[in-house]
């Protein structure tokens, strides 16, 4: 299973795709974090 990812860098987009598990395991984690963190400042 591939995850893709979009990257915003200098005005230009790029699109990857990782077929890694523990690196979407761990962008998901700190996702949550984040929605967790800003959830409680809104």
């Amino acid at each position: 299973m591939f995850t893709e990812y979009v990257f915003f860098h200098g005005g230009y987009e790029e699109h990857r795709r990782y077929l890694n598990v523990r690196l979407r395991n761990r962008v998901k984690e700190l996702l949550s974090i984040y929605f967790a963190i800003v959830e409680k400042v809104f």
